[in-house]
């Protein structure tokens, strides 16, 4: 009888065991996704008047679908690029992404400023959730006092 029971008491030990090993591999791995998804930059308000803000703001105006105030976030020569309706146009295919985008640094030069962005997008793929990121510059040229996106660009993606 005393070998059954200390068998049982072993097999309980190595459950218990087993259990907590299980317990910490799962904290461990939960602890890493958090720290991972936690390194990403949140919304961030730049400004007001500055380079950054005037991006977040075409940004903002091309998620909410208003392709007016986008379009006159460009600057004259951005927009001698892209005639209005195309950019409404370039709208269509661009609703199934999601698109995250960063500021990474900022360079001045006089009444220009060029930011460099990450940009990272994801959609739903033939084999489940795929995305993308990649770096990109965009210019910015002050135009009567106003900071202007002076790259073309379709959404997120220039011209």
């Amino acid at each position: 009888m005393e070998a059954n029971t200390t068998t049982q008491r072993t097999r309980s030990g190595r459950s218990w065991w087993v259990a907590g090993i299980v317990l910490a591999v799962v904290i461990v791995v939960t602890a890493a996704a958090a720290v991972l998804v936690g390194s990403e930059q949140e919304p961030v308000g730049y400004p007001p008047g500055s380079p950054e803000a005037a991006l977040q703001a075409y940004f903002e105006a091309w998620r909410a679908g208003d392709f007016e105030v986008a379009y006159s976030a460009m600057s004259e020569q951005a927009q001698r690029h892209i005639p209005r309706r195309d950019l409404r146009e370039a709208a269509t295919w661009a609703d199934e992404e999601q698109v995250r985008v960063w500021v990474d640094r900022r360079t001045d030069h006089d009444d220009r400023a060029v930011l460099h962005l990450t940009i990272e997008t994801s959609w739903d793929g033939l084999f489940g959730p795929d995305r993308d990121r990649h770096q990109q510059r965009v210019t910015m040229v002050r135009e009567d006092g106003t900071w202007k996106i002076d790259t073309p660009m379709f959404g997120y993606h220039p011209w």
